[in-house]
């Protein structure tokens, strides 16, 4: 068989097997690893893909005022942080396990789901899990306000999933899930819900 192989068939299946044999289908990520992404938003990228949105936190950063000063420096010292990941992770497991205040998150995102299955963004398992673990993350960094807590799921994990077909059946479920919005986010300093109403308007 290997016979009727040219030679570059030949060096592309070695090198295949190569990495295949070098690279296992399996292995594990150690706990000190961290995959952090960053995407440009604008006309000349493409959306991030639904499946991606379903497996990772989205945080969108606003639009970079050039007139400002850089918040890297100040006085001209560079600022730093250093994150401790086992502590972290030691912090998340232990307030995952107490979550006192995760069914009363759970049950202010599910007064949402309606609106949004009939926008064909429904909420599986893994979004009342990662409500969870970013419950615990936010406790362990000492972010203690549960509305803040819940502006942030609703901002990085089902914002950044609304896109659908516009009509009638949509158009119904838009009107709702901007109304339950709007009581959710009470003061939108931000103008998030009028941005979104903007896009759902713009038929360009």
């Amino acid at each position: 068989e290997n016979d009727s192989l040219t030679h570059d068939d030949r060096l592309r299946k070695e090198r295949i097997a190569l990495t295949l044999e070098t690279f296992p289908a399996q292995f594990t990520i150690p706990d000190n690893v961290v995959f952090v992404g960053t995407l440009n938003s604008d006309e000349t990228t493409y959306d991030i893909s639904p499946k991606v949105i379903d497996r990772a936190f989205v945080i969108r950063l606003p639009a970079a005022d050039i007139s400002r000063r850089s918040t890297v420096e100040s006085n001209g010292v560079p600022q730093m942080g250093i994150l401790d990941l086992f502590e972290l992770r030691r912090a998340v497991e232990t307030r995952i396990r107490e979550s006192a205040d995760y069914p009363w998150l759970l049950e202010q995102v599910a007064q949402l789901q309606g609106s949004l299955s009939a926008l064909g963004i429904p909420l599986g398992y893994r979004a009342s899990r990662d409500l969870k673990v970013l419950a615990a993350v936010s406790r362990a960094v000492g972010l203690e306000n549960k509305e803040v807590i819940l502006q942030h799921f609703v901002f990085s994990k089902i914002l950044p999933r609304v896109r659908c077909q516009k009509n009638e059946r949509t158009e119904k479920a838009w009107q709702e899930f901007r109304t339950g919005l709007e009581a959710f986010l009470e003061q939108d300093g931000a103008g998030v819900v009028k941005n979104l109403q903007r896009q759902w308007d713009d038929t360009t």
